[in-house]
């Protein structure tokens, strides 16, 4: 199943960011690439760059990422060692060379 969460994202005083009305405008596409048990892995395409957009973004839909302290309940969500989140690849423009892209393979234990 694939989607799209289109949420707008305000950050709270505590640092922590919240979906709500008056937000920014904050959209999410995500593609389920394997589930084992009762986890998911997801392909994560974010089309706006807000802080700690994924990870709200997921807890609002009721799926928060394994390992997280700060959004999902218990915490650490799933009780693991830390954050399952993992940049696989990033392209971005530079004014200098143009596109870059920097791929990095998921870390042993991922």
């Amino acid at each position: 199943m694939d989607g799209t969460v289109n949420r707008p994202l305000k950050e709270y005083g505590s640092g922590r960011m919240g979906v709500t009305r008056g937000g920014k405008p904050a959209i999410t596409d995500y593609k389920v690439l394997g589930r084992r048990n009762d986890v998911t892995l997801l392909e994560i395409r974010p089309k706006t760059g807000k802080r700690h957009q994924i990870r709200v973004h997921l807890w609002s839909i009721g799926h928060p990422i394994m390992g997280d302290s700060l959004y999902g309940n218990p915490r650490p969500v799933g009780g693991a060692p830390r954050l399952m989140l993992h940049a696989l690849s990033l392209d971005v423009e530079t004014p200098v060379t143009g596109k870059l892209s920097v791929r990095a393979g998921p870390p042993a234990g991922f």
